[in-house]
């Protein structure tokens, strides 16, 4: 069987021809938009900094020496971490003293506000080494396979989800808070 040469469709042919210099026109366009975007970027952040570095001056106001600025970026993202973990795991009592309860709490939130990159990649890591069933992926495999259930992995997920929310609705608020900001300067 001998196959025949398709012949192209012509308007296929100027569409190739056209859509190089119409592709260029259209980058074109839109680096303009970049750069004011650009600029509308630099002001959320900058609103982002009036907003959040006065309050973490002010905590840290009684040290003799000037916490360093990424710090508080840090701290901010522990903050945010922490506070989605604890509202995924709520707040269990652990002792029969409600107030060494709220302590241990406090500790922990501490600790993960500090902690909070290695607790993240702790949770990524048991998440991906599970299937969506919350089973071992490595223990089903093989020859005599064992299935061990990972009781954590929807909470892990929905903590990273939590973030996630938080972390667009803080960005939504910067965005409304610089849109006022510019309508009340014009």
């Amino acid at each position: 069987m001998i196959l025949e040469p398709q012949k192209k469709n012509p308007f296929m042919t100027i569409w190739n021809i056209i859509s190089i210099p119409l592709g260029v026109i259209g980058f074109l366009s839109l680096s303009d938009a970049l750069i004011t975007f650009h600029e509308n970027i630099h002001q959320i952040i900058v609103s982002y900094h009036a907003i959040v570095y006065p309050v973490f001056k002010f905590i840290f106001a009684w040290l003799w020496f000037e916490v360093p600025r990424h710090i508080f970026d840090y701290l901010f993202l522990g903050i945010l971490f922490a506070s989605s973990e604890r509202k995924v795991w709520g707040f269990r009592s652990i002792t029969e003293n409600r107030l060494k309860d709220i302590g241990l709490h406090l500790c922990f939130f501490l600790f993960s506000t500090l902690f909070w990159p290695f607790i993240s990649f702790q949770m990524i890591y048991e998440t991906l080494r599970t299937n969506s069933d919350g089973l071992f992926t490595e223990l089903t495999k093989g020859p005599n396979p064992i299935h061990v259930k990972y009781m954590r992995r929807d909470q892990d997920i929905l903590v990273f989800r939590y973030l996630g929310a938080v972390i667009l609705i803080f960005i939504l608020i910067l965005i409304l808070n610089y849109t006022y900001l510019i309508k009340a300067q014009q």
